[in-house]
């Protein structure tokens, strides 16, 4: 069994929830997906976005 790990990093506004939304949507679409977000602020938007789909999103605060 073979698992993929992604890593998606970048600078504020580069688009990241933008393209791990995209993935999520069409290239993982109907698979398994451990989606881990790293978030430094006090409100995590990033996660509230992605969780508001179909993926269960878990945080880790302050790195």
């Amino acid at each position: 069994m073979n698992t993929d790990i992604y890593i998606i990093a970048g600078f504020l506004g580069a688009g990241k929830t933008t393209l791990i939304q995209k993935l999520l949507g069409e290239a993982f679409a109907g698979q398994t997906v451990a989606l881990i977000e790293n978030d430094f602020g006090a409100v995590s938007v990033d996660a509230a976005v992605l969780g508001s789909g179909s993926a269960v999103v878990r945080q880790l605060r302050a790195g």
